[in-house]
């Protein structure tokens, strides 16, 4: 009886609070009116998804759904009414503006037709700029890259692959899940990595590669990252955007920004998509002849008709073999809504794909990727000036591969490298033409070992990951902005390379025949911190200022585990632990903490001239003693003729002029700095061997650019043209050097020592030949030049670099690696 007089008393006590707040409420709304509408395209008519629809100089606003609505709630409203301005932006459209007059308790309806736009200088971004601006106020290429609706990507390497001039996506393998290096405008470093440094909802991302069956295939992180998700993608290409990002810019900066909620009741979509994969007819057939009569009576009873010498012999070892029609499967739901101080977004995606190379009836390796991909994010208003937002993401990625690629226990190399004309059951008997009966050479290998043995290889690649961020952002006043971001990206990775006992079913490998089995386990944690203070103001009806400072600092800490073992004791063995040679094991722990104060000012005349000047100072746990910082400046200027008023050209509907020049660079490796010794194991013990030599004078590699372009827009904008030519000189190269033996030390050591030059030209075209309320048709084209040379090696001489069997040099005054 006691427990409900409790309850009951609690339900008097809400319901009075429950009145109470009704009342207070009720007021509230009586001083607030709504905003409705639909955006639709205006030549086709067709509703328009995900288009931002805002009320200028406030937060609020929303995102139309995918029936093209909007609504904004608790619009306040003081005194009879209010005047607002309502501002729609759409990647690929004309910004729209209408002049609203709102009365408090008042529904007010505003529709948007609009009007599309091969050339976007209205597009607001973020990543170089420190906070929300045009892009037409920046001296600097920002490139900024939209999901294509409808379109079968699966992952972000073919969403950045040939959209933009001057990125590339190098493929390291064509099997299933195996992503692409990303590069920027060439190469700015000799020993370093030349990825771009990569950012989702503002925090840093490890983008690093894992497993791929050797030879250069590989995994990357960055295709962990479900596409469906993406909003947008802003890509810096080069150091005179990137100064803002400091040391690890130099290559350029890749931003990925997800999808937020929007006002409204819940809103569902679901997907579901089928692809089929098929690997191009471009391998040619294996081709011999026969040499003589012995040959020729062991090839005629392998393929069952008779063969003479000289007669010639030909097999598809590749496409019948090990090709296949691929599958892969994707499965994707999303919902998003909320109210005028809470929206969210969440999504999941199950992906599955069996690649197009086959070969399952030849062993049992297999090309596969599975990813489990999940995103929510919460966004709160409490109030008006504040706003903070969540981001949690969870991956689960599993890749399984065959050894392929530039690896002569590859599948493929294997293939490639057949001589059908040795082809032979010697092991066994002919079963039926081209078939044996047990151990065989069934393709004529001639050497480290047959096709099918090759297939008994595995590889196998699984990841965890968690990718989460708060963001928060609070308006002082109308001009000033204090915001902040902290992150944390947490990848658990496991890679596993197995031989099984006996996999040498031909009898013609002798490489690890009892089995192998290695394992590698690498935990990486990357943890952001950015905060920034921006304030604009006008200044007069004439000018105008932005101004960012801000503090940035990245913490890397990797752990990794290692084993590898050979010669189990008998089949059905898979651990590594029961190897009886060559057992090894290995773990490295590291810890990188690199960061910069940065500061920007931007002034524009009359919204059509905009300079600005702005720096970084970074430092860096792997600089020298005697470095303990560096300072990257930058200026730019942009100039926009036809918004003055006095434009007034439809042919040439758009031009803009730009140039800009800035600093970034690259940080040598965590120890490079150090001397070091390694452990060094004897029959008297345990002892140290020295390693690296070390040196305190090592700094950043310092990348100077200077751009230069223009943006037409032709006929409406409904032809874009835009060109742009760039030079980069990269002073105190890092450089890994051999240093006389004779000091103990006989590995290389990094060092400043040379100077790299490029320069290049980028071309974007893009055109909508047609548009209309049946029909659309948007075409574009684009082009890149480059031509980089080692213009310096202080004096040295030409460094062989990479694989011992490789004939490549870093030599002075040659392109790089030749």
């Amino acid at each position: 009886m006691r427990r409900v007089a409790w309850v009951g008393s609690v339900l008097s006590a809400s319901l009075a609070v429950g009145l109470s707040l009704g009342a207070s409420t009720a007021q509230a709304q009586n001083a607030t009116a709504i905003i409705e509408g639909k955006v639709t395209d205006g030549a086709t008519q067709r509703a328009l998804e995900a288009v931002q629809v805002f009320i200028s100089d406030t937060r609020l606003g929303g995102i139309t759904n995918a029936q093209g609505t909007f609504r904004i709630t608790g619009v306040p409203v003081t005194g009879a009414s209010r005047a607002i301005v309502l501002r729609v932006r759409a990647l690929g459209y004309t910004p729209a503006v209408k002049n609203l007059t709102l009365a408090a308790g008042q529904t007010v309806r505003a529709d948007f037709a609009l009007q599309t736009s091969a050339i976007q200088l209205n597009q607001v971004v973020v990543t170089g700029s420190g906070q929300r601006t045009e892009t037409k106020r920046l001296g600097n290429t920002v490139a900024v890259i939209a999901p294509p609706a409808n379109a079968p990507i699966n992952d972000i390497s073919n969403l950045l692959t040939a959209r933009e001039p001057g990125l590339v996506g190098v493929i390291g393998g064509g099997l299933s899940g195996q992503g692409a290096q990303i590069r920027i405008r060439g190469n700015a470093s000799l020993s370093q990595s030349n990825e771009p440094i990569i950012f989702i909802d503002g925090v840093r991302m490890n983008n690093g590669a894992s497993g791929g069956g050797g030879g250069g295939g590989a995994t990357t992180r960055l295709d962990d990252i479900d596409p469906n998700t993406i909003e947008r993608i802003e890509v810096l290409k080069g150091a005179a955007a990137a100064t803002l990002y400091g040391t690890e810019a130099s290559n350029g900066v890749i931003q990925i920004f997800t999808k937020v909620g929007s006002q409204g009741a819940p809103r569902w979509s679901f997907n579901a998509q089928q692809d089929a994969i098929t690997f191009p007819d471009r391998v040619a057939p294996n081709t011999g002849f026969i040499r003589d009569t012995a040959q020729a009576r062991v090839a005629s009873a392998f393929y069952g008709r008779t063969l003479a010498p000289f007669d010639i012999v030909e097999t598809e070892v590749f496409k019948d073999n090990l090709t296949e029609t691929g599958m892969s499967t994707s499965l994707s739901s999303t919902v998003t809504g909320g109210g005028n101080a809470v929206t969210y977004f969440a999504s999941g995606r199950l992906f599955s794909e069996d690649g197009p190379f086959g070969g399952k009836q030849l062993g049992v390796a297999t090309d596969e990727t599975r990813r489990i991909q999940t995103s929510a994010n919460l966004t709160l208003t409490p109030f008006k000036n504040f706003r903070i937002r969540f981001n949690n993401n969870y991956y689960n990625i599993l890749s399984k591969s065959p050894e392929t690629n530039n690896n002569i226990y590859g599948v493929n190399s294997l293939a490639f490298m057949a001589r059908p004309e040795q082809a032979n059951c010697n092991a066994s008997t002919v079963a039926s033409p081209g078939v044996c009966s047990g151990a065989g050479n069934l393709f004529g290998n001639q050497a480290f070992m047959t096709v099918r043995e090759a297939l008994g290889q595995i590889n196998e690649t699984a990841v965890s990951r968690y990718l989460g961020s708060l963001d928060m952002s609070y308006n002082q006043t109308p001009n000033l902005t204090f915001s902040g971001t902290v992150g944390y990206d947490y990848t658990a990775g496991r890679d596993i390379g197995f031989s099984r006992f006996g996999y040498n079913v031909d009898n013609f490998t002798s490489q690890t025949v009892t089995g192998a089995r290695s394992v590698f386990n690498d935990n990486t944690r990357v943890a952001t911190l950015d905060t920034k203070i921006a304030y604009n103001k006008a200044l007069g009806a004439s000018w105008s200022t932005a101004s960012v400072v801000g503090l940035q600092v990245f913490n890397t800490n990797q752990k990794t585990t290692g084993a590898n073992s050979q010669a189990f004791p008998g089949p059905g063995i898979e651990v590594v632990g029961s190897g009886g040679t060559a057992i090894t094991n290995s773990e490295t722990l590291l810890t990188t903490i690199n960061g910069g104060y940065f500061g920007q000012t931007q002034v524009g005349w009359h919204d059509w001239i905009f300079t600005t000047v702005g720096g970084r100072y970074d430092f860096s746990s792997a600089f020298g003693e005697n470095s303990p910082g560096v300072f990257y400046p930058k200026l730019s200027l942009s100039v926009v003729p036809s918004d003055r008023k006095s434009w007034a050209s439809t042919r040439l509907s758009t031009l803009r002029f730009r140039a800009a020049v800035g600093q970034s660079g690259r940080q040598p490796a965590a120890f490079d700095k150090f001397t070091t010794f390694q452990p060094l194991t004897s029959e008297f013990g345990a002892g140290l061997a020295p390693q690296n030599l070390g040196s305190q004078d090592l700094k950043p590699e310092i990348s100077t650019e200077i751009e230069g372009g223009f943006e037409t827009g032709f006929f409406d904008n409904k032809l874009a043209l835009e060109f742009t030519y760039w030079d980069r000189t990269v002073r105190d190269a890092l450089v890994s050097r051999q240093f006389p033996s004779s000091g103990g030390f006989r590995n290389t050591q990094t060092v400043n020592l040379g100077e790299i030059k490029a320069d290049g030209l980028e071309l974007n075209v893009r055109v909508f030949p047609v548009r209309n309320a049946t029909s659309s048709l948007e075409l574009f084209a684009n082009a890149a030049y480059l031509k980089q040379t080692l213009s310096s090696l202080g004096g040295a001489p030409p460094i062989k670099v990479g694989y011992f069997r490789y004939r490549g040099f870093l030599k002075q005054g040659d392109p790089l690696g030749s």
